[in-house]
C-alpha cells in the first residue's frame, strides 16, 4: 500500500549507516514519486511498472510471524527476514489450539497437507453443567454446521484439489477445515518451509523500530545496534508488542487484566497412559463444562501417532489486577506472557520487575554458592568414605592373613609329622596336602596384595618418602625397599618367617594409608573448628594424628585388649557356674569389697 501511494526508499546519501547487516545490500534508488517509477521501470530485467521488491522485517517467530512470512514468499517478496530474541524456533513451548479460518489461510498458502497431518479433526462440542443434573447446554456436530452454512461450505473447506467456485452440494464433510493442532508441531513444520537466509534474524533481541525521514523504518535491538532499512515492518511480538509500542500515534498501551485465571495442562510424549487418557471416540470432541464462576475445557490435539490431551480450567479471580509476578515466573523465560498492570502502574511495574530479578539473581548466585560448598563437602565425605572402607577392607585382609598363619603354625612340623603318622601314611600325606594349601592360598594373596600396591603409583611414591606418622619414615622405608615377595620363604619358610613376609608387604602401603587418613584428619579438623567458630584451629581430640594414634594402640594389643572387655561383674555367668563366685563378685566390686577398702582380692575371687 505504501508503494502505490508513491513512498519509496531513500537515497543513499540520506540513507543511514548501521552495524548489523541485512540479507541484502540496500538498493540505491532516487528519492521522490516520479523519478522512482521511471527508474523503477527503466530498470535492467525488470517489467515496466513494477517496483522494486521490498524488503521486510517480521518480528516475532510464533505461528503469526511464520505464516506471514511465507505468505509474503509464495506472492513474490523474497526479502523477507524474521527476528526473534531466540536464536532457534522453540517448538517445545506452547499446547494446542484450534484453527478453522487460520486452517483455510494455510490451505490457501499450499499448506493444507501440513494441516491435516498435524491435525486432530474437530468434529463436535458439547457444552454441559455441572451438579448432579448435568443439563446439555449444547451438543455441536462441526462438520455439519459448516457444510449448512452457505458461506462457510466455502471458506471453511478445502480447495487444495478443488475448484474454488465448486457448489457447496458437490463439497463433503471430509474436507471440512477444522481441528486442533499442537502448537510445537505447528511451529516445527512451519519453520523447515522457510529457507536460512529468512530466519537469519533468530537471535537478536528487537527492543522497538524507529521511522526514517525518507522512508521506511530500521529495527533497534538490545545491544544498541540498529539494523538496515526496511520498507515495511510486521510486528508479530505479542501482547507486549514492541513494534506496536514504536508507532506513532499509538505508544505504549498496557495489556488490561480481564479478571479471569487459567490452568493449564497436556500430557507428554505419547505412551500407552497418555494415550488412554481420554476414550478414543471422544478425542475428536470439545467438551466445556460451565459451573459457578469456573469454566473448564477438555480436548485433544495433534495428528495420528502424536495426539495429546488437554484441560483447560478457567476461574473468576476477585482479586482485581494481579501481581503475582512469581507465579508465572516459568513462562516468562520461555518467552509467554504473564499478567500486566494497567497504564497508570506501567512505568512502577516494570522497576518493581526489575528489582525483583536483581533479587533473584542474588539468591540465584547464593544458591549456587551453597550448592558448590555443598557438592565440595560431599566429595570429601566420599573421599573419607572411601578410605575408611579401604582401611577395614586392608585390616579384614590382615586379619585373615593372621588367621591363616596362627592356623598353620599350630599344624604339627615335618618331624613330629612323622612321628605321628608314620602308620598313617594317608594321615601324613593329607596333612602335608593342608598345609601346602594353606601356604599357596597365603602366597596368592599376597602376590595379589603385590599387584594392586605396584598398579597405585602413589603407595610407592609415599613408601619412597616415608610420609605419614604411624611407624616412623625410616622403619617404614627400610621395610619398603625389602618388600619382595620370596614364594620360597612362604612355601617352605618357618611360620616366623612366613608372618613376616607378610608383614613386610603390608608396610609397603601403610605409608599411603596413614598419609592419606592423616591429611582427611586434619581437613576434617579443620572444617570442625570453622564450625564452631575457632577460625579453622584446635577441635582436635588429640594432639596426635589419627595414624599415630591407631600405631600406639597396636603397640600394645593387650592393653587395648583389656580395655574392650566388659567389667568383671557384668560379664554373663557361665551355664552352670555357682551362685557362690558371683556373690563373691559382688562384694568385691560392692561396698564391703570394693576399691579403697582394702579388701579387692577378698572372697576368693582372682583379680586377674
Amino acid at each position: 500500500a505504501r508503494r502505490r501511494r508513491g513512498v519509496v526508499p531513500p537515497s543513499p546519501s540520506s540513507s543511514p549507516s548501521s552495524s548489523v547487516a541485512g540479507p541484502k545490500p540496500l538498493r540505491s534508488v532516487p528519492n521522490g514519486g516520479e523519478a522512482a517509477a521511471s527508474t523503477a521501470s527503466n530498470e535492467p530485467g525488470r517489467p515496466v511498472g513494477k517496483p522494486p521488491p521490498l524488503r521486510v522485517a517480521i518480528v516475532g517467530a510464533g505461528p503469526c510471524g511464520l505464516v506471514t512470512a511465507i505468505a509474503l514468499r509464495k506472492f513474490g517478496i523474497d526479502d523477507v527476514t524474521i527476528f526473534d530474541r531466540y536464536p532457534t524456533v522453540r517448538p517445545a513451548v506452547g499446547a494446542a489450539f484450534n484453527l478453522n479460518g487460520g486452517a483455510a489461510i494455510l490451505d490457501k498458502l499450499g499448506l493444507g497437507k501440513i494441516f491435516r497431518d498435524l491435525a486432530n479433526p474437530m468434529t463436535r462440542v458439547r457444552a454441559r453443567r455441572v451438579g448432579g443434573d448435568r443439563i446439555t447446554l449444547m451438543d455441536l456436530n462441526v462438520p455439519k454446521m459448516i457444510m449448512d452454512d452457505p458461506v462457510a461450505s466455502t471458506t471453511l473447506t478445502s480447495s487444495e484439489h478443488l475448484p474454488e467456485n465448486l457448489p457447496r452440494e458437490l463439497r463433503d464433510e471430509r474436507d471440512v477445515l477444522c481441528g486442533t493442532v499442537m502448537r510445537a508441531d505447528l511451529l516445527e513444520a512451519l519453520s523447515e518451509t522457510l529457507p536460512e537466509e529468512t530466519l537469519s534474524g533468530l537471535g537478536k533481541d528487537v527492543t522497538g523500530a524507529e521511522t526514517l525521514p525518507g522512508g521506511g523504518a530500521r529495527l533497534l535491538f538490545g545491544n544498541g545496534e540498529k539494523s538496515d532499512r526496511f520498507d515495511l515492518v510486521v510486528g508479530c511480538d505479542g501482547i507486549r508488542s514492541k513494534i506496536r509500542e514504536s508507532m506513532p500515534g499509538i505508544g505504549r498501551s498496557g495489556a488490561k487484566y480481564g479478571g479471569i485465571r487459567i490452568l493449564f495442562g497436556v500430557t507428554g510424549d505419547a505412551t500407552p497412559e497418555t494415550s488412554s487418557a481420554r476414550r478414543e471416540g471422544e478425542r475428536g470432541e470439545a467438551h466445556q463444562w460451565f459451573g459457578d464462576g469456573c469454566y473448564t475445557l477438555v480436548f485433544t490435539g495433534g495428528g495420528e501417532g502424536r495426539k495429546r490431551d488437554n484441560v483447560a480450567v478457567c476461574v473468576a479471580d476477585d482479586g482485581g489486577v494481579t501481581k503475582r509476578r512469581d507465579e508465572n515466573a516459568g513462562w516468562l523465560k520461555m518467552g509467554s506472557v504473564d499478567d500486566v498492570d494497567d497504564d497508570a502502574d506501567a512505568a512502577a511495574a516494570d522497576d518493581d520487575l526489575a528489582a525483583e530479578l536483581d533479587a533473584h539473581r542474588r539468591e540465584e548466585r547464593e544458591a549456587n554458592r551453597l550448592a558448590a560448598t555443598k557438592s565440595q563437602n560431599a566429595l570429601k565425605a566420599q573421599a573419607v568414605t572411601h578410605q575408611n572402607a579401604l582401611w577395614e577392607r586392608s585390616l579384614r585382609c590382615r586379619i585373615v592373613l593372621q588367621r591363616a598363619m596362627h592356623a598353620a603354625a599350630k599344624l604339627p612340623t615335618p618331624a613330629y609329622h612323622a612321628a605321628i603318622t608314620r602308620d598313617d601314611e594317608d594321615a601324613f600325606a593329607s596333612s602335608r596336602a593342608t598345609s601346602a594349601s594353606a601356604r599357596a592360598a597365603l602366597g596368592a594373596l599376597l602376590r595379589l596384595q603385590a599387584a594392586l600396591i605396584d598398579s597405585n603409583p602413589a603407595i610407592a611414591a609415599a613408601a619412597e618418602t616415608g610420609e605419614g606418622e604411624g611407624e616412623g619414615k625410616k622403619k617404614r622405608k627400610t621395610r619398603a625397599a625389602s618388600a619382595a615377595i620370596d614364594d620360597a620363604v612362604v612355601r617352605d619358610g618357618s611360620a616366623d618367617d612366613v608372618w613376616k613376609h607378610a608383614d613386610a608387604m603390608y608396610q609397603r602401603y601403610a605409608a599411603f594409608r596413614d598419609a592419606s587418613c592423616d591429611r582427611w584428619h586434619r581437613k576434617a579438623a579443620a572444617q570442625v573448628g570453622k564450625l564452631a567458630g575457632g577460625g579453622g584451629g584446635g577441635m582436635t581430640a588429640f594432639n596426635q594424628s589419627i595414624s599415630a594414634q591407631v600405631s600406639n594402640a597396636m603397640r600394645a594389643p593387650d592393653r587395648l585388649v583389656e580395655r574392650s572387655q566388659p567389667p568383671a561383674h557384668l560379664a554373663p555367668r557361665r551355664y552352670g557356674e555357682p551362685r557362690e563366685k558371683e556373690g563373691a563378685a559382688g562384694e568385691k566390686d560392692g561396698s564391703a569389697g570394693g576399691p579403697g577398702t582394702g579388701k579387692e582380692n577378698e572372697g576368693g575371687v582372682d583379680a586377674d
